[in-house]
């Protein structure tokens, strides 16, 4: 049995003794599903959350290679084309924040 089919034949045993003890079978299964979705919600934002930390290191990451970069570069053209990179780096990083 994997781990989900446990976790459910565990929760109709606690429906089934809540059923013994007075209360309706259906409400106590209508309660788990409601408590098993509010879990995956919070699961699923935990998840973009993570996600978006990883982004924002990973941005911080390339700004910092780019500026350095940029700093050691000679030629005009090319520096400012490596600081407007970073400036669009900077920007997203902005917005990623900001949500």
């Amino acid at each position: 049995m994997n781990e989900l089919s446990v976790n459910r034949m565990q929760r109709l045993k606690e429906c089934y003794k809540q059923e013994s003890a007075g209360l309706s079978w259906r409400s106590c299964l209508r309660e788990k599903y409601q408590d098993l979705k509010r879990c995956e919600s919070c699961a699923c934002v935990l998840f973009t959350q993570v996600d978006m930390q990883e982004e924002i290191i990973k941005l911080k990451k390339q700004i910092q290679r780019v500026e350095a970069s940029a700093w050691k570069e000679q030629q005009p053209k090319k520096r400012f084309e490596l600081y407007q990179r970073m400036q669009s780096y900077k920007n997203k990083l902005v917005e990623l924040k900001n949500e």
